[in-house]
């Protein structure tokens, strides 16, 4: 039987919970908020995936990619 995913607060880095997920080798990561009023309180805000993670790097690398050309192509400019 399954049980719930790993969780995070949401003041967690993104590092930290991209390790829990590789290392817990769990499909998705709940990211929670922590409120401590009269009770203490979990609310979920959201969940990391590893599908949603991989998106992120090919968009970074595009951007990285597109922004060194940019550069190479102002640096050619100012010869």
């Amino acid at each position: 039987m399954r049980g719930p995913p790993p969780t995070v607060p949401a003041n967690t880095s993104v590092g930290r919970a991209v390790t829990l997920l590789l290392e817990s080798e769990a499909r998705m990561v709940a990211v929670l908020e922590m409120k401590r009023d009269y009770v203490f309180a979990k609310k979920v805000v959201g969940f990391l995936t590893l599908d949603r993670v991989l998106s992120l790097k090919v968009d970074y690398q595009n951007l990285l990619m597109n922004r060194m050309k940019q550069f190479l192509i102002e640096s050619e400019g100012n010869d």
